[in-house]
């Protein structure tokens, strides 16, 4: 079956789109086969790593619809390019990763009037994440292999709402850590889960919940005002373990990449902060243009990763982590969510860093397996 291609205008007019009307579940895109390698952006034909990685993309429609096709190609190219390029290469030396195609919310419906106009689309989506990980689940549990969650932005809401389902499973017993990375977590979401808990430090390997929201100094806040699940005027919110939903309320989950420890859990000694490994930056062929994926028209140009040198420091707080570093220039960017937010980079800052993190929770997994439940906490 050929790739579907967006056909709704220019990026410019993508970028300002709002759904044509109420959301209509008989409308809706046909549902993806995850049996088929066609519905996945990335899935190995055989185990090469000693554990996997399930990661869910962040947005990448930028249409009117209310939820994207699985097979739009643009959509596709980005999340080939930009996302599973850029973000889930950081879990690759250590895993086998999965990544699924999905009926994502479009950019258009984080902009509707009301949350409650959004969550059916939600759903919609999740439905689809949920299968996905079911799939996966099912081949990862025939192994009895580890495995992370990853998630990014929109992606990193459907992988709260899955984390919430999966604690206290038999399957949940083998998740390494989840990083839930770009999308404002609210503490009181996380009550009463029982396998999964807010990120203890770096050796804590067996359900560890994990986020962070990059900010400047100047972008900084100490309450809900720029909580992403504000920010969005129609985003549906956060999932709740009830199968609720909430908006933006009180201190978030975050999580310095350089300590590894909750910010709400209390400060680790000054020697836990671990050294900034620099800055991954995308290098493409040359003449690229990002927006050329909005056209449908989009070949791979990504040729490799490169490692900036730069020295970065991440401070978290109880709304963001505040980076430093980054110099004057770069830190009054808008790069799409207001100056000084650095949500596209919430990766590639701490790319390396994050690389590190994985294989040492690994080893730390397995060794907690030799020792007891808890020798590696």
């Amino acid at each position: 079956m050929a790739r579907r291609v967006s056909s709704e205008g220019s990026a410019a007019a993508k970028l300002s789109a709002k759904p044509a009307g109420p959301f209509d579940p008989s409308a809706v895109p046909p549902s993806p086969d995850y049996t088929r390698q066609a519905c996945w952006a990335a899935r190995p034909d055989a185990a090469r790593a000693e554990a996997d990685c399930f990661y869910v993309h962040a947005t990448s429609h930028f249409g009117t619809a209310w939820n994207a096709a699985w097979d739009d190609d643009a959509a596709a190219a980005q999340v080939r390019e930009l996302h599973v390029g850029m973000h889930a290469t950081a879990f690759q030396d250590a895993c086998d990763v999965y990544a699924p195609h999905y009926r994502q919310i479009s950019y258009a419906a984080f902009g509707t009037r009301t949350p409650e106009e959004a969550r059916p689309a939600a759903d919609l989506a999740y439905s689809d994440v949920a299968a996905a990980f079911a799939e996966f689940l099912k081949r990862n549990a025939e192994a009895r292999r580890p495995y992370f969650i990853a998630a990014h932005s929109q992606g990193a809401m459907h992988a709260t709402r899955l984390v919430q389902e999966l604690d206290g499973t038999a399957g949940a017993e083998r998740c390494v850590a989840a990083y839930l990375v770009g999308m404002s977590i609210p503490l009181s979401v996380l009550d009463g889960l029982r396998t999964f808990r807010p990120c203890e430090g770096p050796q804590h390997a067996g359900g560890a919940l994990i986020s962070w929201q990059l900010k400047t100094a100047d972008a900084a806040v100490d309450d809900d005002s720029k909580n992403y699940l504000n920010v969005a005027t129609g985003g549906p919110g956060c999932p709740t373990p009830n199968g609720g939903w909430i908006n933006g309320t009180g201190p978030t989950l975050q999580v310095s990449p350089l300590v590894w420890r909750a910010h709400h859990l209390g400060p680790e000694p000054p020697a836990a902060t671990e050294e900034h490994l620099g800055v991954a930056l995308p290098v493409y062929e040359p003449g690229f243009t990002p927006l050329a994926i909005f056209d449908g028209s989009f070949r791979s140009s990504l040729q490799r990763i490169m490692r900036s040198k730069r020295k970065l420091s991440a401070t978290a707080t109880a709304y963001q982590v505040v980076v430093g570093g980054l110099g004057d220039k770069v830190a009054q960017y808008d790069l799409g969510q207001g100056v000084g937010d650095l949500h596209p980079l919430d990766f590639s800052c701490f790319y390396y860093n994050l690389q590190r993190d994985v294989a040492r929770r690994l080893a730390a997994y397995y060794a907690c397996r030799r020792d007891g439940p808890r020798a590696a906490l």
